[in-house]
């Protein structure tokens, strides 16, 4: 396709998308989905232009946040006011921006300022997994530090969300399943801290104590 051609399908599937964006609720974001799948002209176009590419990256956060947040009753998602190729970028890269400033261990003061945006703006635990999988180098080591600043600031949801969307991603090891599963021992959650503790490839001895003990309490051996 010559560069004028090019340029000229860019600008008309730009307004298109601009056009799908000025709603987002459910229907509307899974018709744009649709016409994102559908399109030859955009699934060319986007490999070549970063807000086609971004915007296509949220739309598969979009679809995973509409399976993980409804348990926990949380309707807001990605697109929150996002309507514009330019909102869905700037939304994107604050997200991508904060999780540089902890991997590269910046100050306090400007880790705080990002997670508190985060929690102000109602980023998703599935978003920040799913960028971090997208943007981070050390994935696993990124996502749990991101997961405690969280519980830090009492977004308990969003930092379990984070770790249990990051256990189903291509970044999943020991170290997530084990602050995972502390997090769901905290919660009493103990079914689930034993399934997690399970998971885990290399166990230690205090691992399979603690093993032995939840399978006790969850067989009722425990109960005195």
């Amino acid at each position: 396709m010559k560069i004028a051609k090019q340029y000229e399908e860019l600008n008309k599937i730009r307004s298109i998308v601009d056009e799908k964006l000025l709603r987002t609720d459910f229907a509307a974001v899974s018709e744009l989905i649709r016409y994102m799948n559908r399109d030859d002209m955009f699934e060319k176009l986007r490999l070549k232009d970063t807000q086609l590419g971004i915007l296509h990256t949220i739309s598969r956060i979009w679809l995973e946040e509409k399976t993980r947040l409804a348990p926990y009753g949380i309707e807001q998602d990605i697109f929150n006011g996002v309507n514009s190729l330019e909102l869905a970028e700037s939304k994107y890269r604050l997200i991508q921006f904060g999780i540089f400033r902890i991997e590269n261990e910046l100050s306090g003061e400007v880790i705080d300022e990002y997670i508190d945006s985060v929690i102000e703006q109602g980023v998703s635990g599935v978003a920040l997994a799913m960028i971090i999988r997208e943007e981070s180098k050390f994935r696993a080591d990124n996502a749990i530090k991101l997961s405690r600043y969280l519980k830090n600031k009492n977004a308990y949801v969003d930092a379990l969300i984070l770790l249990e969307t990051a256990t189903s991603l291509s970044y999943a090891c020991d170290d997530i399943y084990m602050e995972l599963a502390d997090m769901y021992l905290e919660a009493n959650c103990l079914d689930k801290a034993y399934g997690m503790l399970n998971r885990i490839e290399h166990k230690d001895q205090n691992i399979e104590d603690i093993l032995v003990e939840l399978a006790g309490i969850l067989n009722g051996e425990n109960n005195g």
